[in-house]
């Protein structure tokens, strides 16, 4: 019961936080000369020349949200059969709910005022290919139970790791795009988190039930 008592205020306290630094990073990257410039040097710095490191940026880029969606899908398939009710539903919406406010805040709510010719004008602040992305990857260790395993642990940290780079290697988006889209996941995920954990009603974890030693 204590445990449960910390949660919401844990959940708010890493949204709040993550929700402060996505205004801050917006307002110097996005609306402020020296930002513009500071990120289309990092553009620049981590878009190399090597065509076969471009080929592997699209080629990752391309691939790594069908395999994320695919894992997904499987997760939830198992999840469904034992009944994990709030869970499953949690899991499925979150990449779909962070999707929607990011293509929002993108195409519809954030400027990118003009402040010198510094890359492509029109906005791609936060990167919602990233954001899905990572959202998916939250979704699946959600599924996955509480205490992921090492091996999970390192590959949903490589998976959100190459996501970034390849968003920006591949010239789809500036550095900042794509720590907004991090941090945008960061608002939304700890409710998905909170909401996916109401009690025992809602079925155990499949760690839980298929990994007890």
């Amino acid at each position: 019961m204590t445990d449960r008592r910390h949660r919401g205020p844990v959940a708010l306290a890493v949204s709040a936080t993550s929700a402060g630094l996505f205004a801050a990073l917006f307002a110097l990257a996005v609306l402020t000369g020296p930002g513009q410039r500071a990120d289309v040097a990092g553009l620049a710095l981590l878009t190399g020349p090597e065509p076969v490191l471009a080929g592997v940026a699209r080629l990752v880029r391309a691939l790594l949200p069908v395999v994320a969606a695919g894992a997904l899908v499987a997760v939830l398939v198992v999840a469904v059969r034992r009944r994990a009710g709030a869970r499953t539903l949690v899991a499925a919406g979150l990449p779909l709910v962070v999707l929607g406010l990011a293509t929002v805040l993108r195409d519809v709510v954030l400027p990118r005022p003009f402040l010198g010719a510094h890359g492509y004008l029109h906005n791609t602040f936060p990167s919602a290919h990233t954001a899905t992305l990572v959202a998916t990857c939250v979704a699946v260790v959600l599924l996955l139970g509480r205490r992921p395993s090492r091996w999970v642990a390192a590959l949903v940290g490589t998976s959100v790791l190459l996501a970034a780079w390849a968003n920006v290697a591949t010239q789809a988006h500036r550095p900042s795009d794509v720590v907004g889209a991090l941090l945008l996941v960061g608002v939304v995920a700890p409710w998905a988190v909170l909401a996916s954990r109401p009690g025992s009603r809602d079925g155990q974890p499949i760690p839980e039930s298929t990994n007890r030693r």
